[in-house]
């Protein structure tokens, strides 16, 4: 079993959530403990479902075919992440005249889970959250499947890193609310170094 490639995958998907937590904390809104178990459940079981779909794929490609294709997943989906940061922080600059919604936003804009303005989130909300956060655990789970990867071990450490990180993003972001690393706040760096690690794996499993 390859723990080098999981260690990355679990750190990636992990930074992503560490950035939407430190949304949440600079913006203020709390999630309860049962409501960040409920959000790393979610992430465990896409993560699973994109692993066993990714494993029936790696039956039907040959070998050398399945690494690439794994390679290339994963640099996709880093490239868009990296993309994603750049054009967030640009949005940053501008001020913004319409409220959006939907799973989409959430992704751009994570404490626009907190529909209510309540200053917490909700069950439904961490429900949408969840489900926002774990885009990546799936299509990060193909690749893994693709790989031959542990389907239980990539979703116990996904999730687990999933619940640490939201915690962590939360109680950090209420201190360093003003820090910045030039001109992106905390949040964009780290989901720009989540899609850079994707790279990374992409680029590892190339060569």
């Amino acid at each position: 079993m390859n723990w080098i490639t999981i260690a990355l995958l679990t750190i990636s998907s992990s930074l992503d959530n560490f950035g939407a937590g430190l949304s949440y904390g600079i913006c203020g809104i709390r999630i309860k403990m049962r409501h960040n178990a409920l959000i790393a459940l979610i992430a465990f079981l896409f993560s699973y479902v994109g692993i066993i779909c990714g494993g029936y794929i790696a039956k039907i490609l040959p070998n050398l075919l399945a690494n690439v294709t794994a390679a290339l997943l994963f640099f996709i989906i880093g490239l868009r992440l990296v993309l994603l940061t750049w054009q967030q922080r640009k949005r940053s600059e501008q001020a913004e005249t319409e409220e959006r919604g939907g799973v989409g936003e959430i992704l751009r804009s994570p404490q626009k889970a907190d529909r209510n303005r309540s200053g917490e989130i909700e069950l439904p909300e961490a429900v949408l959250l969840g489900v926002a956060l774990s885009l990546n655990a799936l299509t990060n789970g193909l690749g893994a499947g693709i790989l031959g990867l542990s389907p239980f071990w990539v979703s116990f450490f996904a999730a687990l890193g999933s619940f640490v990180a939201v915690w962590w993003g939360i109680k950090l972001g209420v201190k360093v609310a003003a820090v910045r690393i030039g001109k992106w706040s905390l949040g964009q760096f780290s989901i720009f170094l989540s899609g850079a690690i994707l790279i990374l794996i992409g680029l590892k499993n190339l060569l």
